[in-house]
């Protein structure tokens, strides 16, 4: 895709009101996230890089009406929650050369969990 080389991913998200009223709702918010990245070329030295990335989140929110002050479909939300979320990488790199051939390997593991928050302003049609 573009500049990022090969970029595949997915991510699923659901929300639930728990209470309507004209002017506000409040809502609950589950999530399911995956993303795999692959780098690597091809010249005396292989450098091939793959990354995957995990993760699940859970919250709650508000969202207000905005219509009557804008008579323009507008919706503010303000969201708080936890993600837990969790990045691997593996690292294979290969040299055929003239002074001869060698490969090393490594892997790391970087998590990414804690609070999450965020507000939003959106337009409905």
């Amino acid at each position: 895709m573009g500049g990022l080389g090969d970029v595949d991913g997915i991510r699923l998200r659901g929300i639930y009101k728990f209470q309507k009223n004209s002017h506000y709702d409040l809502y609950g918010f589950a999530g399911l996230a995956y993303s795999s990245k692959a780098t690597g070329w091809n010249t005396t030295v292989t450098d091939k890089v793959d990354i995957t990335t995990t993760g699940a989140e859970l919250g709650a929110g508000i969202e207000f009406d905005l219509r009557n002050m804008t008579n323009l479909p507008l919706y503010l939300s303000i969201e708080a929650g936890y993600r837990a979320s969790s990045t691997d990488v593996d690292k294979k790199i290969t040299v055929n050369g003239k002074y001869g051939n060698g490969s090393a390997k490594g892997s790391a593991s970087y998590d990414y969990s804690g609070a999450i928050g965020g507000v939003w302003i959106h337009y409905e049609f």
